[in-house]
């Protein structure tokens, strides 16, 4: 499978990671960057993976915190994002092993996605949707998410269901990168290939 497909996942990973990890400790985020993140959540008919993510240039912000990460720059304010991955590559494995958690999904994104089309087409309308399928699947499991940040902005309802939107979106993230032939084994062989792929990508998107 193609490395490039895989670095794409990895990058949406990393971007939802840093949105949910903004949004806990800030109560604000790039709400143009966090409705890009939502809209991938309805492209289902799609060829390869990085027609599952839209326009390239909206998986940058990812892309240069996966470069990042794997090139060793810099941990600093990376540790959130890791510890958030590495639960979501959890998360994912477990509900990967729940078919029918996975079909309640899919058929509540098809319903979120008429809403959307039909109805409300707004960043928090669709938020609350995804949330809502969030909690009722991802949530109920026994592993759950912790996730660090101000408890005031946690409390606040309109943030938490961003979070767990995006949290919905990293999980399918990880899943697209698994199909695609991705796995731990090959981050720690495939280092230098997935360097490689960044750049090559991030020259494509400037």
């Amino acid at each position: 499978m193609s490395i490039r497909e895989q670095t794409l996942c990895l990058a949406a990973l990393m971007q939802h990671c840093q949105l949910v990890d903004q949004l806990a400790n800030s109560g604000s985020v790039n709400y143009d960057e966090l409705g890009d993140c939502l809209q991938q959540l309805f492209i289902t008919d799609h060829e390869t993976t990085q027609q599952a993510f839209g326009e390239p240039g909206s998986l940058r912000p990812g892309l240069l915190i996966l470069q990042k990460l794997l090139l060793r720059d810099s941990v600093e304010g990376t540790q959130n994002l890791l510890q958030y991955a590495v639960s979501i590559l959890h998360l994912e494995r477990k509900l990967s092993q729940n078919k029918d958690m996975l079909q309640i999904i899919r058929n509540r994104l098809e319903h979120a996605s008429y809403h959307r089309d039909h109805f409300s087409s707004d960043n928090q309308g669709v938020a609350e949707q995804v949330a809502g399928i969030y909690q009722d699947t991802l949530s109920t499991l026994k592993y759950r998410i912790h996730v660090k940040g101000n408890m005031q902005h946690l409390q606040d309802e309109h943030i938490a269901n961003c979070i767990r939107a995006l949290l919905l979106c990293a999980v399918r993230s990880v899943r697209l990168w698994r199909l695609s032939g991705g796995s731990r084994l090959n981050l720690l062989l495939k280092r230098k290939q997935y360097q490689q792929h960044l750049t090559h990508l991030l020259t494509e998107i400037q």
